[in-house]
This record gives C-alpha cells, structure tokens and sequence, in this order.
C-alpha cells in the first residue's frame, strides 16, 4: 500500500515541546514521528497532543485531542476507447488500464443486455465480450475497479454497438 503522511503544528505559549501520540482509534495505519502522522490506508486515527510545564513557567500541563479521517483516493480507471462495434456473433475486446490495484470486473449494464454473452476476463488488461444473435444491437458495457484499502471504487463504460450479419445476396433496403 501507498504511505502518506500529515504533519500537524500546536501553538502554545511557553518554550515547552509539543509531544503527539496516537489516541484509541487509528483504522488507518497511522504511526507518529515528531510532529508528522504517517498512514497507510483509508480510516481515521486519533491524536493527542501535549505540551508539559517546565521549571521555568507554571503553565498547567494541556492536551488536545482530535481525530484525523483519511478518505479513500480516487483512482485512475480508463479503456483504451469509449466505444467500438463487431459483428453479430462475434466477440469484442476491452482494453483497460487501473492505477491502483482493486479487482477488475465488467458487466453489461443497459441496452439489449441479453445479446451479450458471459464477459470473461480480465486477462492481463484486456475482457472479452461475445456476442450473440444476427441482428444489430446497442449495449452498454460497465468495467468497475473495487474499493480498496487506500482508493475508491471507480467505473466507467464502453459502448459496444453490434452490426447485424447479412448473408450473401440478402439485399438492404
């Protein structure tokens, strides 16, 4: 997984340090170095932060205590084109490219859905969807790329148009 860190600054009176800790809740992975949270994934994580007296002043020993929420990234998820068109009967590829590693899958989503056959894939970055049928056709294919630990789900669509299959002689009016 991706790391990403948030460094955090207290104002303070006095010449004391600010010492920071993790609080009960961290589902994202956190841990503190200095001042700067380091996380790992989607979640939250609560921090303390203290600033102790010193001999030089009387200032009370404070603490404050919020909670910091990591969203989930927003992925790149994108076809090597919005669009394409076979032959009735036969089978179209999808060409798909994802940054950030959730499982692939892909459907036929709206249109005449029932002309499209069981899509397999992905094999490498590439889903086979066959056809069927002899008539033309319209059916919108959605590719979505799951949720992950640090990225959002993603989707997007190919819009595969199906030519009918003319036999020799058959004439077109």
């Amino acid at each position: 997984t991706s790391q990403n860190t948030y460094s955090q600054t207290v104002t303070h009176t006095g010449n004391s340090s600010v010492t920071y800790a993790i609080g009960s809740t961290n589902t994202c992975g956190a841990s503190i170095s200095g001042s700067t949270i380091s996380f790992t994934k989607a979640g939250s994580v609560q921090v303390t932060a203290t600033v102790a007296d010193t001999d030089q002043y009387t200032y009370a020993t404070k603490t404050a205590t919020y909670t910091l929420t990591v969203s989930r990234a927003t992925g790149i998820l994108t076809l090597s084109a919005s669009s394409g068109s076979v032959t009735a009967g036969s089978s179209a590829t999808i060409t798909v490219s994802s940054s950030h590693g959730g499982t692939l899958s892909a459907s036929a989503t709206s249109g005449d859905t029932g002309r499209v056959g069981t899509i397999s894939g992905p094999s490498g970055n590439k889903f086979t969807v066959p056809t069927t049928g002899t008539t033309a056709a319209s059916v919108i294919i959605t590719v979505k790329c799951a949720q992950t630990d640090t990225y959002a789900e993603k989707t997007v669509t190919y819009t595969l148009t199906i030519n009918a299959v003319y036999s020799v002689g058959q004439v077109i009016c």
